[in-house]
């Protein structure tokens, strides 16, 4: 007979403990398992962006985070001894986090493992996932622990086990891609430099590149590309020859360095999910380390999945739903390999390409198109899942509901964890008509769920006062929130529980019920068989 289990997810890295928390807060049993006896002790991925602080921040990890982390408020590109550009990452627009932080992973991974076991979850280290059976209403796991083989029966297989992952390799699904023909050489440490700590550098060179990153406490991480191959038996020697030669800044690295290499590669699981069996995070996709995108794509994959898998262990929603998971994070992992596969390329360039990349870049900075189009692009702000649903303004449905600050607090608090939520911008300035009308539809939209209403989260926003706290009304006196969805007239947005619109439209629009319903109760919310 197999012992039954909660959710059971293969992997305690940032991910995976991000689902396991994501779960917990909705009352769905968990249990993350670990084939590495401990928590890792080095540090790869360094920088958390927006995106990710805010679902953190919803998590309830936002102060652990900002504690552990600096802010950086730039990145500065040199080629050929000098500087080239500079994108600016202050005040990054529709979020309350205007900067992206530098925190290393490590810190990340304790920060939200903390919160994990205070919502009553344990890792347990030295456990693998070594086997498995599907059938149609779970998967019966096979672990392994200190030569121990035992049979387990869970609803769902989460794969959160990195780049080789065990899970993916049960799953059958093949992981194309390829190497690229370098690898990096790092160090965290203490260096004498004069280059800001609070930006990022990229130092390109026909010898090869060299990043230079603050980290906290007032060190830094330096790390040189080396030709694949090479083997480096002395790494602090190695990065501080590389910054002699290619780093016009003077940079010395001063006592103890912590140091590592790691190839990079650039590759995209075919699939996702398979039956009752998903893969998150590097089980699913890697990509270069340009930009810093890998673990916050993996955060991003686990705030998108939480909602849908608590609620179809709930009932109340499908597990086809799963599927619109999978096509999802499918696109957005592919967009982000390409993106960072572009800037890994860019990086590179050498001769005659490079002096062409080094134009555009000083062209781009001076009539301002990075500062407008990648800082968004980078901390996955202005992504957005395809959806064929025309929106208003500059919102539509699959993109990220915007943030904006209020009289009190800010636009995104009033987001449920469990539930969709519908905002009514009354835009009711000089015209209070519009704010009994917005009550009216928000109360008339509730009422059509019947049995179902408090499935359905309502908040008004309005311009105007007086207003009722208590009834999830929220006052807008600038305008900002207003303005951060195009609400120049009464409009409707619906929101799905991970910040993603569902739809956005004006108050007549015939498609506010429809919508409504697909997400409180699709399907007669009944739990479907996932396969």
């Amino acid at each position: 007979m197999s012992e039954q289990s909660g959710v059971v997810i293969a992997g305690a890295g940032p991910t995976g403990l991000t689902l396991g928390v994501e779960l917990l807060l909705r009352e769905v049993p968990v249990r993350v398992v670990d084939r590495v006896e401990r928590p890792h002790p080095h540090s790869r991925a360094l920088v958390l962006w927006p995106r990710s602080l805010e679902i953190l921040d919803r998590l309830g990890v936002g102060e652990d985070i900002a504690d552990r982390s600096i802010e950086i408020h730039g990145q500065v590109y040199y080629s050929g001894g000098r500087r080239k550009a500079r994108i600016n990452f202050e005040h990054l627009p529709g979020s309350r986090f205007t900067s992206p932080v530098s925190i290393p992973q490590q810190d990340t991974e304790r920060a939200v493992r903390d919160r994990f076991e205070q919502l009553g979850g344990k890792v347990e280290y030295g456990v693998e996932v070594v086997g498995h059976r599907t059938a149609q209403a779970g998967v019966e796991v096979v672990l392994r622990s200190e030569g121990r083989t035992w049979k387990e029966w869970t609803p769902w297989l989460i794969g959160c086990d990195g780049a080789h992952s065990k899970v993916r390799e049960l799953m059958d699904v093949p992981f194309p891609g390829a190497p690229y023909e370098l690898k990096f050489v790092l160090t965290d440490g203490t260096c004498d430099t004069g280059l800001a700590h609070d930006e990022a550098h990229h130092f390109m060179t026909d010898k090869g590149v060299i990043t230079v990153l603050g980290l906290p406490g007032g060190h830094y991480r330096v790390v040189a590309s080396a030709p694949a191959h090479l083997e480096v038996d002395d790494p602090v020697a190695f990065v501080q020859r590389a910054a002699d030669e290619r780093c016009p800044v003077p940079l010395r690295l001063v006592g103890p360095q912590k140091t590592g290499d790691f190839r990079v590669h650039r590759r995209k699981a075919e699939r996702f999910k398979s039956g009752r069996i998903l893969i998150l995070g590097d089980a699913a996709h890697i990509n270069s380390p340009v930009g810093a995108q890998g673990l916050n794509t993996g955060i991003e994959d686990a705030h998108a999945l939480g909602w849908r898998l608590a609620r179809v262990q709930q009932r109340t929603l499908p597990a086809e739903s799963l599927e619109q998971w999978a096509r999802e994070r499918e696109h957005m992992a592919g967009i982000v390999v390409a993106d960072t596969d572009r800037q890994q390329r860019m990086w590179t360039l050498t001769g005659w390409r490079a002096v062409v990349r080094d134009l555009l870049l000083g062209v781009a900075e001076r009539v301002g198109f990075l500062d407008r189009q990648v800082p968004s692009r980078l901390a996955q702000l202005s992504n957005a899942y395809p959806s064929e649903q025309s929106g208003i303004g500059p919102v539509r449905p699959g993109m990220r509901l915007p943030d904006a600050p209020l009289a009190t607090g800010w636009l995104r608090d009033a987001l449920s964890l469990h539930t969709p939520t519908l905002y009514a911008f009354a835009a009711d300035r000089n015209k209070p008509a519009h704010l009994a009308s917005a009550r009216r539809l928000l109360t008339k939209a509730r009422t059509a769920l019947g049995p179902d209403a408090d499935r359905l989260h309502t908040v008004l926003v309005a311009r105007g006062a007086p207003l009722s706290a208590d009834r999830g009304e929220l006052h807008d006196p600038m305008g900002a929130a207003h303005s951060s969805v195009g609400a120049d007239r009464p409009s409707m947005v619906l929101v799905r529980p991970d910040g993603i619109i569902a739809l956005a439209c004006r108050f007549d629009d015939p498609r506010i019920r429809e919508a409504v319903t697909a997400l409180v109760r699709p399907g007669g919310g009944s739990e479907a068989d996932g396969q």
